[in-house]
């Protein structure tokens, strides 16, 4: 197997075992010490996200985007119920030579709801585009915009 192969079998067994499944007990296999975890809530080494995926059961997520790049590999999960609610994020791993991790970072950011967006698409139209219309006048605009290819409405 190429370290690439090794890498994405890393992967694959995290997200589809260890955080579907809740199979913690796979997680020590794929990583090489000192682990480095660079996200606040958990400490450096095993320990604490193996405690808190024990504790959790399982994390269900859907990887939608894998992308690997020499030793890093860069993921964009959806997971289902991080925490009680819907979060995407964008995980990030080393690997040394052998395909085992040695350090993480991670982003993480609770998705809004249909509501929620449909307000920010509201306020981030007039931040970008200038102040507040009447449905006519923004309809109006629209169709100038559209001409114009700037998409300011």
């Amino acid at each position: 197997m190429t370290r690439r192969d090794h890498i994405r079998h890393a992967l694959d067994v995290i997200y589809d075992q260890i955080f579907n499944k809740g199979q913690a007990d796979l997680l020590p296999s794929l990583v090489s010490g000192p682990y480095i975890q660079h996200n606040p809530l958990f400490p450096n080494g095993l320990d604490g996200i193996m405690d808190y995926i024990k504790q959790a059961g399982r994390i269900p997520c859907e990887v939608k985007r894998i992308a690997i790049d020499g030793d890093l590999a860069f993921v964009q999960v959806r997971y289902l119920d991080w925490g009680g609610q819907e979060t995407a994020g964008v995980d990030i791993f080393r690997f040394d030579a052998d395909g085992k991790i040695v350090e993480h970072w991670d982003v993480l950011q609770p998705r809004a709801g249909r509501l929620q967006q449909r307000q920010h698409d509201v306020l981030e139209h007039e931040r970008t585009c200038g102040s507040k219309r009447e449905d006519h006048e923004i309809e109006g605009r629209r169709a100038v915009a559209q001409r114009r290819g700037n998409g300011c409405w």
